[in-house]
């Protein structure tokens, strides 16, 4: 199991059409190690917060657990997985990531993948 963190989102289910709040959970920024403020792991952050993580001058920066265009100029994108806390959808989430800073929601969609859970 690898190191994760959360990205809340306000938006409305695709299965019960519910305005909700959405835990998306995202491996950006993420890692079991991390600094006085405690692990890079589980942490919640909200669209538009900057990530925590090891500063590019610090050592540990390269042993980094992180997509490698994630950090960088410009907008990358990931795909997260999501529920509803309404109706308990599986979701798929897309989020526009850039320089560790969620920007925005590109997509809420069902994770059919996930549905036979």
């Amino acid at each position: 199991m690898g190191a994760f963190n959360w990205i809340l989102i306000d938006a409305t289910c695709p299965a019960c059409q519910m305005s909700v709040t959405m835990r998306c959970q995202t491996h950006a920024a993420s890692d079991y190690g991390g600094d006085d403020t405690g692990r890079f792991h589980d942490r919640e952050y909200r669209l538009g917060e900057r990530m925590a993580r090891w500063p590019k001058d610090d050592r540990r920066y390269d042993d980094w657990n992180h997509p490698e265009d994630m950090d960088g100029p410009g907008e990358n994108q990931e795909r997260t997985y999501a529920h509803c806390p309404s109706c308990e959808a599986q979701l798929i989430a897309v989020i526009a990531f850039e320089d560790l800073v969620a920007m925005r929601v590109l997509d809420v969609s069902l994770d059919d993948d996930r549905s036979h859970d």
